[in-house]
């Protein structure tokens, strides 16, 4: 082989190599790295992030609403109960869910489960079968707008960063 040719060959396994490693996912987060980020965020910009719910209130929760949720939510749960606040924390605890979920009715489909927001702007996971556990964002001035694919992709985006004025 020449030495052009071997050059040559050389040049094509090495572009080769880097489209396969381009190709290649990227592998997920855990949810206890999401978990660390978001406490340092949250941490970063004063908001304090409650105590986390016991597995009696998160079954507690689920019956009075009827519904199931997803195990990266009920771990988020275990560790923190929403974020505290005295108006409405943009992280709803479980009981305060509970509490507005049926004012929310008219808002929202049976099967979405309020995760948080500000008075009637909130953002949901939809937990029927077709919703595959998606975030919306519903208010009552516009149709649900999807807000990303799951809960850890969505909690892994959270800033805190919103304007009330």
């Amino acid at each position: 082989m020449s030495k052009k040719t071997a050059k040559s060959a050389a040049g094509k396994t090495a572009k080769s190599a880097s489209k396969k490693a381009a190709k290649q996912p990227v592998a997920p987060r855990t949810a206890e790295e999401v978990f660390v980020e978001v406490e340092a965020r949250a941490e970063e910009v004063g908001v304090e992030l409650r105590d986390g719910a016991s597995a009696r209130e998160i079954a507690r929760t689920e019956k009075a609403l009827g519904v199931t949720l997803p195990e990266d939510v009920r771990a988020w749960y275990r560790r923190h109960d929403g974020s505290a606040g005295d108006d409405f924390p943009y992280l709803w605890p479980l009981a305060f869910i509970r509490e507005q979920q049926r004012y929310l009715a008219d808002l929202l489909d049976a099967q979405w489960f309020v995760l948080g927001g500000i008075e009637d702007s909130v953002s949901c996971i939809d937990l029927s079968p077709a919703g595959a556990g998606r975030i919306f964002h519903c208010s009552a001035e516009s149709d649900p707008r999807r807000e990303s694919d799951g809960f850890l992709e969505w909690l892994a985006s959270f800033s805190w960063d919103w304007d009330l004025d």
